[in-house]
């Protein structure tokens, strides 16, 4: 091999070296690197936007579910509102407590109608809310039962009434903000302006029974 064989053949074994070279740094280029990036913030920004969308629907089903308790126990004929407003001594508060039970009957039945629109199997309640909704209930017929034996039936009806209107107002509230179906907007719009007037009524009725 002479030297100019000599000369070509390292410019060509150089060539090849430097083309292989720019190859394999391709592979780690900043173009790529950046979509690799990227790609990893999309995938993070996928999970945490399924995580939130999952504890987002979870929260209305539970809204849900307690509105559909609540209206439920209190509007029941054998609820605390029916139970103790026979014994009350002011007429103007069981006058009070007879609109606002028959209020509650008729959005319980409107709403217990929309269940299975809103994906709400009476049925099969989450544990964590038909615990809640039972906890509050015997607290409320217990409040009323330790004020009836102390003649002081009135007085705490109408504070707990007022208290438990306003909760249930709440709840109707939160459910509003998250855009629900329109049959169940309509009912729960309804039923928070109903229960806003009550609840000023009831309002003036504790004040008055101090």
């Amino acid at each position: 091999m002479d030297n100019l064989e000599y000369l070509n053949k390292i410019s060509t074994e150089s060539a090849a070296k430097s083309a292989k070279s720019q190859n394999d740094n391709s592979l780690l280029s900043p173009t790529i690197i950046k979509i690799l990036i990227g790609a990893a913030a999309a995938l993070v920004l996928i999970v945490i936007l399924g995580a939130v969308l999952s504890g987002s629907s979870s929260r209305t089903t539970a809204l849900y579910e307690s509105f559909y308790l609540r209206l439920q126990n209190l509007s029941a004929d054998n609820g605390p509102i029916a139970t103790y407003a026979r014994d009350l001594k002011s007429s103007n508060l069981r006058a009070a407590s007879g609109t606002l039970k028959s209020s509650l009957t008729v959005t319980y039945q409107n709403f217990a109608n929309l269940l299975p629109e809103l994906n709400v199997d009476p049925a099969n309640i989450s544990e964590y809310v038909a615990t809640s909704e039972t906890d509050i209930l015997a607290d409320y017929k217990a409040s009323l039962q330790n004020a009836k034996l102390n003649g002081l039936l009135d007085r705490t009806f109408a504070h707990s009434t007022t208290l438990q209107i306003s909760l249930l107002i709440a709840i109707g509230s939160e459910i509003l903000e998250r855009n629900p179906p329109d049959n169940a907007r309509a009912i729960i719009d309804k039923s928070v302006n109903d229960l806003q007037i009550l609840h000023a009524r009831f309002v003036e009725l504790s004040n008055n029974s101090n």
